[in-house]
């Protein structure tokens, strides 16, 4: 059997910062096997380049402060760390929206601590960030 009566729901993620965080957010009570925007608030110290893992994540895509950073995929990789430009942070109050396409963090727990994990080691799949491979024409 073919169905030929699909209906399509558009969900534009070219929005601004204002409209992201003006999400409907609650208090997690119940995690989902559907697409689930994450919230989480964070303090930085100061502006500086790092980076971000979503170890605990399935796929999806990540905002900082309602810039796009783009997708994540840890488990297909071979990126695992998603950089995050120092002019995107703000000193003080920051905010991470998470966009899982996939699986909920942190399996079925909602007690369970999950996290997003800011770090100054970039993964992108070549082992240690030291072991860079130069290419020569």
């Amino acid at each position: 059997m073919v169905s030929q009566s699909w209906t399509m729901h558009t969900l534009p993620l070219n929005c601004s910062a204002e409209s992201l965080s003006g999400l409907p957010f609650s208090k997690i009570i119940s995690f989902f096997s559907a697409p689930t925007f994450y919230r989480a608030r964070f303090t930085a110290a100061k502006q500086a380049d790092t980076f971000l893992r979503l170890d605990d994540f399935g796929k999806g895509q990540a905002f900082i402060n309602g810039f796009n950073l783009g997708r994540y995929w840890p488990t297909a990789g071979p990126q695992k760390a998603l950089y995050v430009p120092g002019a995107l942070l703000k000193e003080g109050s920051n905010e991470l929206i998470i966009f899982e396409l996939d699986q909920s963090p942190c399996g079925n727990d909602p007690a369970a601590a999950c996290s997003a994990v800011f770090t100054d080691v970039p993964d992108v799949g070549m082992g240690n960030s030291r072991n860079i491979a130069y290419f020569h024409h």
